[in-house]
């Protein structure tokens, strides 16, 4: 494995899942073109990719510090592409999400606990389980957004057992935004997981409030080896009013999380399949005692 050239700083470049999916061909110089070391290879990078979805490997490209300035107009238009891009697909996960929440076949329910049901079926977007979860919330429903919602230095990091920290990486609208969100150990794993998510929130004429999300890469996110990066395939939470009821709020929740990859692959059928469930119920449970402390 060749090393970094000590001359250059690192520039992570689109997943080549996005690429592909919007068609974008954007190339920035290698260390061979500006500083003649030839290509280097992220240390870092122990993942090659996954056969069996027939995604590759993000690909990493690289930027002398001595050429940021000079590049300094070509790194603001990346920015607003991606951040065009990020507008693009967190509305594409929107659309989706939305067909989940109307699509009633194929379910089956795994786990049923105070009045909070939670049903899976096959994923379509990887080889693994998508999971909804419905139960009622007592609290309105701009009271249970205000402790989901994702903001920075907001009440789910006071509440939510499996959120050890929520950051906001870039406020791209008031709308939309790309996070990075840290995990404690658990779920069968002994390590911190981390996921980095483009996040949209959406409001509804009815009153529904979502927030949307799916996996991003960030060049301020790179990869490491003390976190699990995890994948989060598209996931929503909706705060939804129940007619007749202006104090309860029925929470709708799609969660569809693929652990493997980094920094060691993992089985992830044999990981979600008896925790992940549980975890739902009792993120259902911890968030109706958060609603009440926080706004009695």
């Amino acid at each position: 494995m060749l090393q970094n050239c000590g001359t250059c700083t690192r520039i992570l470049s689109r997943p080549r899942r996005w690429r592909d999916l919007w068609g974008l061909a954007v190339s920035l110089p290698t260390c061979q073109s500006r500083c003649g070391v030839g290509s280097a290879v992220d240390p870092d990078q122990s993942w090659s990719g996954r056969p069996e979805t027939g995604l590759q490997a993000p690909p990493r490209v690289w930027l002398p510090a001595s050429q940021l300035v000079r590049h300094s107009s070509l790194l603001t238009s990346l920015g607003a592409m991606d951040s065009a891009v990020a507008a693009q697909v967190s509305e594409t996960v929107a659309e989706k999400v939305l067909q989940y929440r109307r699509d009633a076949s194929g379910w089956k329910i795994c786990r049923e606990s105070n009045g909070v049901s939670v049903s899976w079926r096959p994923s379509v977007e990887f080889p693994g389980n998508l999971y909804r979860g419905e139960g009622i919330v007592c609290g309105t429903p701009e009271e249970v957004w205000d402790c989901v919602k994702p903001a920075a230095g907001g009440l789910r990091e006071k509440w939510d057992e499996n959120v050890t920290s929520f950051e906001v990486i870039q406020s791209i609208t008031d709308t939309l935004c790309i996070s990075r969100t840290s995990t404690p150990s658990g779920m069968k794993l002994n390590f911190s997981q981390r996921f980095v998510d483009v996040v949209l929130v959406k409001r509804y004429e009815d009153g529904t409030i979502s927030s949307n999300a799916t996996h991003w890469e960030h060049p301020l996110c790179p990869q490491n080896q003390v976190f699990v990066r995890g994948f989060n395939h598209p996931v929503v939470c909706f705060c939804e009013p129940l007619p007749g009821e202006p104090n309860k709020t029925n929470l709708v929740t799609f969660f569809q999380t693929d652990l493997s990859g980094y920094p060691n692959p993992i089985p992830t059928k044999a990981l979600w399949t008896p925790s992940f469930p549980h975890s739902m119920t009792s993120f259902y449970a911890n968030l109706q005692k958060a609603v009440k402390k926080f706004h009695d």
